[in-house]
Formats: structure tokens, C-alpha cells, sequence
């Protein structure tokens, strides 16, 4: 098996091809409505900090940690479902998908049940120590988490381009809602912010649930669990590590509250550019993972990321130039107290270009050699450590565009590791599978 390459001799015919498939359509589709579902949340937190007093809200974000830590009791098993549902239906086994399907679905009424009585308990708990605040935000957060669980459970059941589709509508749809719950809180303030809250979570599961991709009953099935902690464990691990790296700017900023409270800009700059490339990855994520259950071969894996990561790359780079021009002329008519966060700003308008390359990082999942994607992320968090060191050396450097070059250079290293190291993985998956066959 030679190494996996990109045919280039179609030149632009190729890349004129691959803007008018269906991935790209889906890419367009998701990266519009995240965008428009991040627009309205911006727009609508400056709305709650206006209608809701500090103390209140910093109830509420106090109570919310909780939904920071919560995923961990999902045991992985709804991240080894969105792998294993588009690679068993490759390998032909639609009965067998649906079955983890509906495992899945069970494990998700099962923490759903649990939530039940732990919210019960914690609610008469803060009424018995007379703090009647937090025991509403507690019994709101707990209607919110019940029906997390489930959006969790049915977001990863949406893995066709025309499925895609209906997601973001779905997202949009629910966000344009919750800006008319907001006369909630501008009527009721505090207690009209919980309510919202809470409706927002059903809402959320009732766009989903409708015409979801696999009508199926929840069924407790303990082999088929097992079998998908066995694969959504690493899974969930590496997202764990991916968004530590991503913070090590603000982990990094900590020692100046005043940089890091300038940086907000960057944050939201680097959010909004993220964009492209997760979308990317969402969409292609799946179609690798069937392709994979077709064809048992790797090399075919690694010239879709291929293509895909070059479209993302282009697209990041118009975001970041766009970006760059942009985040002054907005800072300045319309957040002037953020000035001095322009620069930070701009610089990481750029961070969708330095992620193009991530598509190659679902290899590393659907083939399970996640222990070489700690390879990238060390030379990433290195990178970050140096690159720091050397831009804050000079007198008077400004930290928050130290802060954000850093990234930068910390998610180029990364990807480009990346690039490499899944190269070989396919390489020699396919030598073994070639020696076995």
C-alpha cells in the first residue's frame, strides 16, 4: 500500500468541483446558522445583563458550572455513537446501528431519570437553608440538564448533508425563539430568565425529536453500552484536551485581570472564525467515518480530509483578512472601551486558517489511533509555551496580541503534525490490512 496522496492533476477543475458538492453546501448551511445562533446569544446576553441584576445572574452563572462538568457522565457513549452509526451503516449493518441507536437513546432516559430525583433533592435542600434564589436557578439549571440529555443523544443522529441541513434550521429556529422568550426576562426579570431557560431546553429536544433522522424507542442494552464507552471514552478525551490548549491564552492572561478583560474581543474574533473549520469537521466527520465502513481502508480517509481542509483553509483565510479590516471599524464606532483590544482581535480573526488542517484530526478517531494525536497536541501546547515566552520578552509588549499570536502558532504547529501523522497512520493501516487480506 503506498502512502495516501491527492490527485492534483484536475488543477482547478477539481477544487471548481468539490465548491459545488454537497459537502460544501452543507458546510455553508451550519457555519450560517452557527453564526446566526452566536449573533443572537451575543445579542441577547447584552439584553439579560441590562434586564437582570449582577448579584442574580452571578446566581445563575454559579449554579451553571454544573453543565461544565455534566458531559462526563455521559460515559462517552454519545460520542462513540456519531462514530459508530455512520460506519456500521458503510459496513451495511442497519440493524445493527439501530440497535446502538436505541442503547444510546436508553442510556439518555436513564441519566434523565436520575437527574429527576438529584434536582428534587438539591432544590428542598437550598428552600430548607432559606436561600430561595438558588434553589430556583437550581431547579431551572435541573429542567435544562434533563433535557440536555436527550439533545445530546439525538444531535448525533444528524449525519447527512440533508440532515445538516434541517439542523441549522432547527438551531436558527430555536435561537429566534429564545429572542422572544426574552420578554420573559424583561417582564419578570430574575425568575423570567429561569423560566426561559428552561423552556429553551424543551424547545431545543422538540426541534430535534421532530422528523429526527432515526425513529427509534429507547432499549437498555448493556453489550452495545459498553461497546460504545469502549469507543466515545478516547473520543471525549480528546475533546477534553483539544479545549484545554484552546484556553491556554486566557490561562496565560490570567496574571493581568485587565488583559484578559480587553482580550474578550479576541475570544469572540476567534469564536466566529472557528466557525468554517468545525463545520468542516462536522459534516466530513461522518461521511469519513461511512467511507471507512465501506472500504476497511484508510488512504481514502486522509484524501478527504485532504480536499476539505484546503477549502477550509481558503475560507479561513478570507474570514481572517475580512476580520482584520472589520474589528477596528466595529470596535471603534461601537465598543470604544475595548480599543486596546483591537490588535489581539484581529490576529485571531486568522485562528480558522490556522484550524483548516483540524478535518485531519477525525482520522485519528475513526480508525482509533487516538494515542498519536497526543503527538500533535504536545507539539501544539509546547509551541504555545515558547512562542509566549518570546513575544512578551521585549519591554512594554502588549499581551493580549502576544496572547493571540501565541495561539496561532500553537494551532499551525498542531495541524501540521497532524497533517503528518495521520499520513502514516493511513500508510499503515492499510499495509496491515493489505498483509491481512
Amino acid at each position: 500500500m503506498t502512502a495516501p496522496s491527492v490527485p492534483l492533476r484536475r488543477g482547478w477543475r477539481a477544487v471548481f468541483e468539490y465548491a459545488r458538492s454537497p459537502v460544501m453546501a452543507s458546510v455553508a448551511q451550519i457555519s450560517a446558522g452557527n453564526l446566526a445562533v452566536l449573533a443572537i446569544q451575543v445579542a441577547t446576553g447584552f439584553l439579560m445583563a441590562r434586564w437582570v441584576a449582577p448579584y442574580d445572574m452571578g446566581v445563575w452563572n454559579t449554579v451553571s458550572i454544573v453543565l461544565v462538568y455534566a458531559p462526563f457522565l455521559t460515559l462517552g457513549v454519545f460520542s462513540g455513537l456519531n462514530r459508530e452509526l455512520p460506519y456500521l451503516v458503510g459496513r451495511g449493518l442497519g440493524e445493527e446501528a439501530r440497535g446502538m441507536a436505541e442503547a444510546a437513546y436508553g442510556w439518555a432516559v436513564a441519566l434523565a431519570a436520575v437527574t429527576c430525583p438529584a434536582v428534587l433533592v438539591v432544590t428542598a435542600w437550598f428552600f430548607a437553608r432559606g436561600q430561595a434564589k438558588l434553589a430556583w436557578a437550581a431547579l431551572a439549571l435541573g429542567v435544562t440538564a434533563f433535557f440536555w440529555w436527550f439533545s445530546a443523544y439525538l444531535g448525533t443522529t444528524y449525519r447527512t448533508h440533508h440532515e445538516f441541513g434541517r439542523l441549522a434550521r432547527n438551531n436558527t429556529i430555536v435561537a429566534l425563539v429564545g429572542v422572544v422568550l426574552m420578554l420573559l426576562v424583561r417582564q419578570y426579570g430574575f425568575h423570567g430568565m429561569l423560566v426561559r431557560a428552561a423552556l429553551l431546553g424543551f424547545l431545543a429536544v422538540a426541534a430535534l425529536h421532530f422528523r429526527r433522522p432515526i425513529p427509534v424507542r429507547p432499549r437498555w442494552g448493556t453489550a452495545r453500552l459498553v461497546s460504545l464507552v469502549k469507543v466515545g471514552v478516547p473520543i471525549y478525551i480528546l475533546g477534553q484536551l483539544s479545549a484545554l490548549q484552546g484556553s491556554l491564552d486566557r490561562v496565560f492572561l490570567m496574571q493581568s485581570t485587565h488583559a484578559l478583560g480587553l482580550y474578550t474581543l479576541a475570544l469572540q474574533a476567534g469564536t466566529a472564525a472557528s466557525l468554517v473549520p468545525n463545520s468542516f469537521s462536522t459534516v466530513v466527520y461522518p461521511r469519513m467515518a461511512q467511507r471507512y465502513g465501506e472500504t476497511q481502508r484508510a488512504g481514502g480517509l486522509w484524501v478527504l480530509a485532504a480536499k476539505a481542509s484546503l477549502a477550509a483553509s481558503a475560507l479561513g483565510a478570507a474570514v481572517g483578512i475580512a476580520g482584520w479590516v472589520a474589528t477596528r471599524y466595529v470596535v471603534e464606532w461601537f465598543l470604544p472601551n475595548y480599543v486596546s483590544g483591537i490588535r489581539a482581535a484581529q490576529w485571531a480573526s486568522f485562528l480558522g486558517l490556522a484550524m483548516g488542517l483540524y478535518v485531519f484530526n477525525n482520522i485519528f478517531n475513526i480508525i482509533k489511533r487516538q494515542d498519536l494525536y497526543l503527538i500533535g497536541w504536545s507539539v501544539g501546547i509546547a509551541g504555545y509555551w515558547a512562542a509566549w515566552k518570546l513575544l512578551t520578552r521585549a519591554p512594554g509588549a502588549d499581551l493580549t496580541v502576544a496572547a493571540a499570536q501565541a495561539m496561532l502558532v500553537s494551532t499551525f504547529l498542531f495541524s501540521l503534525v497532524s497533517v503528518g501523522t495521520s499520513w502514516w497512520a493511513c500508510a499503515a493501516h492499510d499495509r496491515r490490512a493489505a498483509r491481512v487480506g
